[in-house]
């Protein structure tokens, strides 16, 4: 339980510390609102339905295997230094070839906007720490 809570706490931490990166200059980020899932712990067609109206690709994900719905990036596996070059993130996958003290550390833009898997999220050229969700 501890975890949980803690976890919870970090990624407050992170999305409150995200969320308020602007300089000023920059439009904000857009949020687009993805159908919610009803019965995410089982098959429901209405949700599937949604899903697929709005695009996005209904299936089950992370340990937990709830269905969400997923959207894909057009702009998926495109190189980048900062999430700014992208729809999504920018992620490293394989970090074997860096370290923090790297400069100009190349990553991909990721592929869908699913949170799950094991990355690095590269910030101004720079490779974080890397994370695995699940």
């Amino acid at each position: 339980m501890r975890f949980f809570i803690t976890l919870f706490l970090g990624l407050s931490v992170l999305i409150t510390s995200c969320a308020s990166s602007t300089n000023g200059n920059e439009p904000p980020l857009v949020t687009i609102a993805k159908p919610e899932m009803t019965t995410p712990d089982r098959f429901n067609p209405a949700d599937q339905e949604a899903c697929l109206a709005f695009g996005g690709d209904y299936r089950q994900d992370g340990l937990a295997g709830y269905y969400q719905c997923t959207l894909s990036f057009s702009d998926a596996g495109q190189a980048c230094s900062d999430a700014s070059d992208c729809m999504g993130d920018c992620r490293l996958y394989d970090t074997k070839d860096y370290d923090f003290n790297s400069i100009g550390v190349v990553g991909v833009c990721q592929a869908t906007d699913s949170p799950f898997g094991c990355y690095s999220s590269v910030m101004d050229g720079r490779m974080t720490a890397m994370l695995c969700v699940d």
